[in-house]
C-alpha cells in the first residue's frame, strides 16, 4: 500500500523550479513534500533567468532585466511579475542564491544587468545568473581578451599515435613530417 503522507504543499516537479518552490515554503513554516522525477536536471544549464526578451515576437533584449520587467508588466499587467516589486523579485532571488550556495553551489549575478552567456549550440543567450564556475566565461565573453587554444594528448601513446610516428614525449615531431605536409614538422607538442 502507499504510504499517505501530510503535509500543508505538496510541490510536484524535482527540476531547479520545483526545488526554489519548496525551499521558499519551508523557509516560511510550511510543512512541505517534493515530488518529481529528478532525471531531467542533468539537462539544466544552471542559467537562472530574469528576464531577457520582451516581446518575444520582436525579439527585443534588454541587458537591464528590471527595465524588461516594468515593459512586460506595462504590456501584460496579469502577468504574476505584475504582483511583485522588483525589490520583492530581487530578495527572492537573494534567498535561492543563499540556499543553493549553502549546499556548494555559487552564483554569479551582477544585479543591474544580465550576463550574456553563449550556450552548448553556440548562440550567445542574455540570463540573469549563472553558477560561479561559469563567471570567467561571462567576463571573457565581455572583455573579448585574447586565448589560446591548446591540443592536449595524453602522455601514452595510443595505437594510431604510434604508427603516426608520436612518441608521447614532449617537443617529439612525427618521423614522416607529421601532418603539416611532406617534409613539414608537426608543429604540435603532446603534454
Amino acid at each position: 500500500m502507499t504510504p499517505i503522507i501530510s503535509c500543508d504543499l505538496a510541490v510536484i516537479g524535482a527540476g531547479m523550479t520545483g526545488m526554489a518552490a519548496s525551499m521558499f515554503a519551508a523557509n516560511r513554516g510550511l510543512n512541505t513534500v517534493q515530488v518529481g522525477v529528478t532525471g531531467e536536471i542533468i539537462f539544466a544549464s544552471g542559467f537562472l533567468d530574469i528576464l531577457g526578451i520582451h516581446p518575444i515576437s520582436d525579439k527585443k533584449s534588454w541587458s537591464d532585466p528590471w527595465a524588461g520587467i516594468a515593459a512586460l508588466i506595462q504590456d501584460c499587467p496579469d502577468h504574476p511579475y505584475g504582483r511583485l516589486t522588483e525589490n520583492e523579485i530581487q530578495s527572492a532571488l537573494e534567498e535561492y542564491l543563499l540556499f543553493v550556495k549553502a549546499f556548494g553551489v555559487p552564483y554569479y549575478w551582477e544585479k543591474t544587468h544580465n550576463l550574456e552567456m553563449m550556450t552548448p549550440q553556440g548562440t550567445l543567450k542574455l540570463t540573469g545568473c549563472v553558477p560561479q564556475t561559469m563567471k570567467n566565461a561571462v567576463l571573457a565573453l565581455r572583455e573579448k581578451p585574447p586565448g589560446l587554444i591548446v591540443d592536449i594528448r595524453h602522455s601514452a601513446p595510443c595505437s594510431e599515435c604510434k604508427n603516426r610516428g608520436y612518441s608521447g614525449d614532449p617537443g617529439h615531431t612525427p618521423q614522416s613530417g607529421g601532418s603539416g605536409g611532406s617534409g613539414s614538422p608537426d608543429r604540435r607538442q603532446d603534454f
